[in-house]
């Protein structure tokens, strides 16, 4: 059917006739692959797969800021943003392979972290009063633990959300009113100590995005109620 015959030998007597493709036909074929696995015919190479440029985001779209994140408004916004969504293409949430926590330097580095912490937290008059009833060694250590399940460390338990937060401190929120005012006081003596590590400034930024949205497990009874009343309506 249009084809020129060629000859193909099948056995050392035997020669049968078959057919060299069109001139194009190689082509229509390989264009019949896409770059989907799926359908994909065995006996056709699957072409590599040129990616649109213009499925990514142009570089102008993103304007780093002016002055480091060093504020809890700051810190609570930037933890509700998407990583699509975040401002620096060189951030390592967009280029990132490691975790944080090794990034940061693994568990002798959150250790350091905690005890200077903890330190300052001793030192805060409207924080101590929450740490006064238990082994500030024993708190130290849980803390060490719960960073490093929470920047994906090794830890048995892989995972944390606002839910195990607010029965972990229950008794706290309930009996001592803590709240989120105290969460706040936190972060800012966490800050004070990453920054006084020399962690950078873009790993801190970072770290944030994980442990800001945990300040919603310390809203008030009272808080709570009328946040489940908004979201009623």
């Amino acid at each position: 059917m249009g084809c020129e015959s060629s000859t193909m030998i099948k056995s050392a007597d035997e020669v049968v006739p078959t057919a060299s493709p069109r001139v194009g036909q190689a082509e229509d074929e390989t264009n019949m692959a896409t770059c989907s696995a799926e359908g994909v015919p065995s006996q056709i190479t699957q072409p590599s797969c040129d990616l649109d440029a213009n499925s990514y985001p142009a570089s102008d779209s993103f304007h780093p800021r002016e002055t480091p994140v060093s504020d809890v408004e700051d810190i609570m916004r930037l933890s509700t943003q998407k990583e699509s969504e975040y401002p620096f293409p060189d951030h390592p949430v967009h280029q990132r392979h490691d975790t944080i926590y090794k990034r940061l330097g693994g568990s002798s580095k959150i250790e350091a972290i905690v005890n200077i912490l903890y330190e300052k937290i001793m030192e805060d008059k409207k924080l101590l009063p929450f740490f006064q009833e238990v082994s500030l060694e024993y708190i130290k250590s849980h803390q060490v633990a719960f960073l490093g399940m929470a920047f994906d460390g090794p830890n048995p338990h892989k995972r944390f959300n606002v839910d195990i937060m607010v029965l972990a401190h229950a008794r706290l929120i309930r009996e001592k009113g803590l709240e989120q005012t105290h969460f706040d006081l936190f972060i800012q003596h966490f800050l004070s100590s990453l920054q006084h590590l020399n962690v950078p400034q873009l790993l801190i930024n970072e770290m944030m995005t994980v442990v800001g949205p945990l300040r919603l497990a310390f809203a008030s009874p009272k808080q709570s109620e009328e946040l489940d009343m908004l979201a009623a309506f």
